[in-house]
């Protein structure tokens, strides 16, 4: 799977940004294959507690998510860019769409 810099083999489990193999850890690459899968889908934080973590979400274990994505997003770099928050809800994996439009010079006023 390919989306901007990241390049994403799920078979060998490996992750490149810009050709350089990016190491993460198990719950990192849980967490991005599972978003991967399904590029534009957005999940709530419950969801993927459930999910990624395989626990029954509560309350306190709501920031988890986003200190996870914190971590991941900081681990890619700029390819990170391509897991966008929605606000007061949860994460989605932006779609290749979505991540080739950056690149565009925006039209002149």
């Amino acid at each position: 799977m390919r989306n901007g810099e990241l390049d994403l083999d799920v078979e060998q489990l490996r992750v490149r940004v810009g050709g350089r193999i990016v190491p993460l850890a198990g719950l990192q690459l849980r967490l991005l294959v599972y978003l991967a899968r399904r590029p534009g889908w957005v999940f709530s934080r419950e969801q993927l507690l459930k999910e990624v973590w395989g626990v029954e979400p509560s309350h306190r274990d709501l920031k988890t998510v986003d200190v996870l994505v914190c971590r991941l997003r900081r681990r890619l770099g700029i390819a990170g860019r391509v897991i966008e928050s929605v606000r007061s809800f949860g994460y989605r994996m932006r779609t290749t769409a979505d991540t080739a439009n950056d690149h565009e010079i925006p039209p002149r006023s």
